[in-house]
């Protein structure tokens, strides 16, 4: 099975997998990501923010960027 890994950048911290996923497709990897970044970014959300957002890419075993992601959280008080 194809090994990828996943690569995250916020605007608190980056991440650089060095170990990988094994998984059956490219495709999977993509809705693995897609999957987890909600997540991703509800662990990287300060008590009170007016903007946050999480980027996160997958690289395939020979190190090439195969697929991208992006999630944004904007708030905004309206009084």
């Amino acid at each position: 099975m194809p090994r990828f890994f996943f690569d995250t950048h916020s605007d608190l911290v980056s991440f650089r997998d060095v170990e990988g996923t094994e998984l059956a497709s490219p495709e999977m990897a993509g809705v693995e990501l897609i999957k987890a970044l909600p997540e991703m970014l509800r662990d990287e959300l300060p008590a009170v923010a007016e903007r946050c957002s999480i980027m996160a890419s997958v690289r395939d075993d020979a190190g090439q960027i195969i697929f991208t992601a992006q999630l944004s959280l904007t708030t905004k008080w309206l009084k």
